[in-house]
């Protein structure tokens, strides 16, 4: 697939110039799938008026051998132009890899665990609360869905996050270099 879009992640155009992605699945079989995902687009906009072109690839494989485990892998790369202070073109890159296993223990419920690591060391994607520049932060989760009815699950979830940098804040305001969440939510579709 190609597609011809407004930008990243952009419902309304913010300047004058299309971006254009491209999609290629491929299914060895009825238990696996390998996708892969591109992005390139000028990203420069009245907020952004440094930034320029952005390009970014993902690779994912989704494995369903049974239909009771299945895992996901992915890893994914972008590289953001900037014009920095001196008014030249520089790159800067992030990027990230995950894995998450998933167990149906009946026929509603399942529990998963995610690994992933994401490092942004320029900033590009996301800055750190503290201002810390050479953003990168690992984390591990446990999580327990209950599917409801057809159309609403619960999740539970324990996540917590490790960085080299103290890129967190703990419950006293302070900086620290971990962090753990306790999420919970209710999804509904129709």
């Amino acid at each position: 697939y190609t597609y011809l879009m407004n930008g990243w992640q952009q419902i309304q155009d913010v300047n004058d110039q299309k971006s254009i992605g491209t999609q290629l699945e491929y299914r060895p079989d009825n238990k696996n799938l390998i996708n892969w995902n591109t992005y390139a687009g000028n990203e420069r906009s009245a907020f952004r008026p440094d930034f320029g072109m952005r390009y970014f690839t993902d690779v994912y494989w989704i494995h369903n051998p049974d239909g009771r485990f299945s895992s996901t892998a992915c890893v994914y790369a972008g590289m953001q132009e900037r014009i920095n202070l001196k008014q030249q073109k520089v790159s800067y890159f992030w990027g990230q890899a995950n894995y998450i296993a998933r167990l149906r223990i009946r026929t509603n419920k399942w529990i998963s665990g995610r690994v992933e690591y994401f490092a942004d060391p320029e900033n590009v994607m996301l800055r750190s609360i503290n201002g810390q520049n050479k953003y990168s932060a690992a984390s591990g989760s446990l999580c327990y869905t209950v599917k409801l009815f057809n159309q609403a699950m619960l999740r539970a979830e324990a996540r917590h996050f490790y960085s080299e940098n103290t890129v967190f804040r703990n419950a006293s305001n302070l900086p620290v270099n971990q962090s753990t969440w306790l999420i919970g939510n209710m999804t509904v579709w129709f």
